[in-house]
């Protein structure tokens, strides 16, 4: 097929980019010891040295712009469903949900971070896949650990030195950050940041990094896990020091807050959360089905649907809490007959059914050698502001999906450097 230059698609994939010979002192040296975490069927690490993909700057105006408008979608979906109070019954609140989300929306506690996961089509279309607006990761290695691979090489895969009007990229983040915390809080102000003990090496180093962004940016930082948290007669959140927790950090999903014994005591707490309860409203993958029904037929988002469609396409479903690809199925029809598997790549949580499942037009990931990127989308405070790449062999990004660096071609150099993003 031959694409016009309109439909052209302005993202390559690139192996054979430079290879640090002190890469792994550089990532475990930012606090990426999980680089060599196993992925993929051959179990490669996590962190694909050398594989870049170039963008050219005019998508990655397009992949900021859409990402802008998925955001401020998401923001008139809750404050239409907060002022409505229409919460369909699909979403699985439960009875504690509620008034925290109407009261941290109504106190405007704002959010920190966000990250879309988007589809890269063959004309240089975007869909939206979906919303990681609760507990997203990968945030270290997309705002410092791709920066720096961009800073640090020498030259391109063609053997010529790397000019220094290449060396850019799509990364805001780790400036925008600072400027969010800046922007909200006091200098000296104390934040706590929060885990589950028993979370990944991937989970720890998010959390870190941000913390140290924060403690860059002026603040006062402690970190605590979820388990330590203590409560006082007077109903306020305390650390191990019973020094009480005014703003709390958490990297821990809302769904298992408000069905744990604590999760009672969080309306009448003086704690402002990051990120806050009416985040549960964007970390459900039921607001794919709401977003649909506000903006039918808009050009960035898939048909989405709570009930089984009885159309003869091809649907994907989802467990509207699930997470790292898990439980998502394709159902297809096949000789007249609905046929239902579970997608290549994606695996089973069984802890995830109760909650329930959503329906999204299937799409399919265009291929490049063999892997299947997709573009994760950072919203920090409420500015789209840098992108990931997670590639992955198989059809769904899982969790054993690779890390991969991009840089951008600038508008004036399009030209110049078009085999690189072509």
């Amino acid at each position: 097929m031959v694409l016009s230059t309109k439909q052209r698609v302005n993202m390559k994939r690139h192996t054979n980019f430079e290879k640090r010979p002190d890469f792994i002192q550089q990532l475990e040296g930012i606090g990426m010891n999980y680089w060599d975490a196993p992925s993929g069927p051959e179990k490669l690490p996590y962190w694909q040295e050398g594989t870049v993909y170039a963008f050219s700057e005019t998508q990655v105006d397009r992949i900021q712009e859409s990402t802008q408008e998925l955001h401020n979608m998401c923001m008139e979906m809750v404050a239409q469903m907060v002022k409505s109070g229409d919460y369909p019954a699909y979403f699985k609140l439960n009875e504690r949900d509620i008034p925290l989300i109407e009261q941290s929306w109504q106190l405007k506690n704002p959010s920190l971070y966000g990250r879309f996961d988007l589809v890269q089509q063959l004309d240089g279309s975007l869909k939206m896949l979906e919303y990681n607006g609760d507990t997203p990761v990968s945030i270290l290695e997309c705002s410092v650990a791709q920066w720096h691979y961009l800073e640090q090489i020498k030259n391109l895969p063609n053997g010529q030195p790397v000019p220094q009007e290449l060396r850019t990229q799509y990364n805001l983040i780790d400036e925008t950050l600072t400027e969010t915390w800046q922007k909200r809080f006091s200098p000296g102000s104390l934040i706590h940041f929060a885990a589950s003990g028993g979370f990944r090496h991937e989970d720890f180093g998010n959390l870190i990094y941000l913390m140290d962004n924060a403690l860059r940016s002026g603040m006062t930082v402690k970190e605590i896990q979820m388990e330590q948290i203590g409560l006082t007669p007077e109903n306020r959140f305390v650390d191990l020091e019973d020094k009480e927790i005014r703003d709390l950090f958490k990297l821990y999903p809302w769904e298992w807050i408000t069905e744990e014994e604590f999760g009672k005591n969080i309306i009448d707490a003086p704690t402002r959360w990051m990120e806050p309860a009416w985040k549960m409203l964007l970390s459900n993958k039921a607001m794919l089905v709401k977003l649909w029904e506000m903006f039918p037929d808009h050009p960035l988002l898939l048909e989405s649907h709570i009930h089984k469609p009885t159309s003869y396409s091809k649907w994907a479903k989802k467990a509207i809490h699930g997470r790292e690809g898990s439980n998502i199925f394709q159902s297809t029809f096949e000789n007249g007959t609905h046929v239902e598997r579970l997608a290549q790549g994606s695996h089973l949580v069984p802890e995830y059914d109760h909650w329930g499942y959503m329906h999204q037009k299937w799409v399919d990931i265009p291929n490049h050698d063999g892997y299947y990127p997709i573009i994760g989308s950072w919203i920090i405070g409420d500015q789209a502001c840098g992108m990931s790449i997670r590639e992955d062999k198989n059809l769904v990004t899982g969790n054993n999906a690779f890390f991969a660096s991009h840089m951008m071609i600038p508008y004036d150099l399009e030209d110049k450097y078009s085999y690189l993003w072509k």
